[in-house]
């Protein structure tokens, strides 16, 4: 987005806009983060055009994704996790989905 101001004429606070074109934007990771920022774009398609998520694993979900690997993947990208097999949590699944996706 582009701004102009002719200090001459105009405050900062008068700033006006010379174009509204649409954004393009990507977003980096689709772990929870990366999906909520292309959620919240996606929402806005009268400013941004549709974001792209770039993510280094072949999974969405970040580390919240569970696998059983260790050790580096075939590109010799590191394998991490936060998620177990048996992990149990204190929170409700009611506060856990992502929104629009509840747990069936």
């Amino acid at each position: 987005m582009r701004y102009y101001a002719e200090l001459h004429s105009l405050s900062r606070k008068e700033t006006l806009y010379t174009d509204r074109q649409m954004l393009d934007v990507c977003v980096i990771g689709a772990g929870a983060g990366g999906l909520c920022a292309a959620r919240h774009l996606l929402r806005r398609g009268d400013r941004f055009n549709a974001p792209v998520v770039f993510e280094l694993s072949p999974h969405v979900g970040g580390t919240w994704v569970y696998t059983e690997e260790t050790g580096a993947d075939g590109r010799g990208n590191p394998i991490h996790s936060s998620m177990y097999r048996d992990m149990r949590t204190n929170l409700p699944k009611e506060v856990m989905p992502f929104p629009g996706f509840p747990f069936k």
